[in-house]
């Protein structure tokens, strides 16, 4: 079963028998990502057509949240890491 979690700080994503608990995304943020392995899921296994608008939100989504959690992240650090 999957399913979509959130403490305080850690959301926590569970599919199948994986879990992944993460300080970069909260329970938002899951339940989206949630509902795009849904789609692909459908794709992928049920042969489920997509229109070209929700693959293309899937596709902007899955980018920013790449870009939030390993670019911008590691900008941020280097360029504000001497200020409180």
């Amino acid at each position: 079963m999957n399913d979509v979690t959130a403490s305080t700080s850690v959301a926590s994503l569970t599919i199948g028998s994986t879990r992944m608990d993460s300080p970069h995304f909260d329970a938002y943020q899951s339940t989206i990502l949630h509902k795009i392995r849904a789609l692909g899921n459908a794709a992928a296994h049920e042969i489920t057509p997509h229109s070209d608008r929700q693959l293309g939100l899937a596709m902007n989504i899955a980018e920013h949240l790449l870009k939030d959690v390993y670019i911008l992240s590691k900008q941020a650090e280097a360029e504000f890491k001497d200020e409180s």
